[in-house]
This record gives C-alpha cells, sequence and structure tokens, in this order.
C-alpha cells in the first residue's frame, strides 16, 4: 500500500507516493519531519545537510536499494544543493548510505 500526496489531477507538482512501511522513518522523536528525496514519484529515502567550516555535506539514506543509474543522479542533485544553500563552502561532499535496516524490504 502506498500513501498518495499531489496536486489532485490540476497539473501541480504531480502526485508523490509514500510507501506505507517506511511513514515511521520520516517523523524524528520531537515530532519533526526529516527531508526527503524521490525517485519516480515515490520517496524512496531521506537526507540532511550539514556544515562544518568550510566543508559541506549531504547524508542520504536510502529507505531500500535503488535503482541502477539512481546513485549518480542521487549524488549531482545532493551537490548542486549544497552549492546553492552552504555557498561559503569550498568543498562539497555527498555520502549516500546503505540502505536503512530498520526499513529493509523483506
Amino acid at each position: 500500500r502506498a500513501w498518495t500526496l499531489g496536486d489532485g489531477g490540476d497539473g501541480g507538482i504531480g502526485d508523490v507516493r509514500l510507501r506505507d512501511r517506511y511513514k515511521g522513518e520520516l517523523v524524528t522523536k520531537s515530532l519533526g519531519v526529516r527531508a526527503t528525496f524521490l525517485w519516480d514519484g515515490f520517496v524512496r529515502g531521506t537526507w540532511k545537510a550539514e556544515r562544518k567550516r568550510k566543508i559541506a555535506t549531504v547524508h542520504s539514506t536510502p529507505f531500500e536499494a535503488l535503482p541502477k543509474g539512481a546513485v549518480g543522479e542521487l549524488a549531482a542533485e545532493g551537490e548542486a544543493l549544497l552549492r546553492f544553500a552552504e555557498p561559503e563552502a569550498t568543498t562539497f561532499e555527498v555520502k549516500i548510505a546503505a540502505p536503512a535496516a530498520s526499513a529493509a524490504v523483506p
């Protein structure tokens, strides 16, 4: 089962789907909502960015193994995000973790 968030078919942002088994991965203990990334219209993982001195890093954690080609595109988007969000940084790193163990697909 998947949850669908979207524009209701009126041509806006399009539909974004979240598989039911990953709902718990999106909310923090303090009820915040984690940043997510999409692949083919599905929420496929979370990410967070940080900067320490002049090094900006984005950490991405997929919920499950990503399709072939997705990792390279995710890394490119992550670096573009960092260059925009952290213009004072001189080094940009993208770290993509192994899929989250708690949400592994059987």
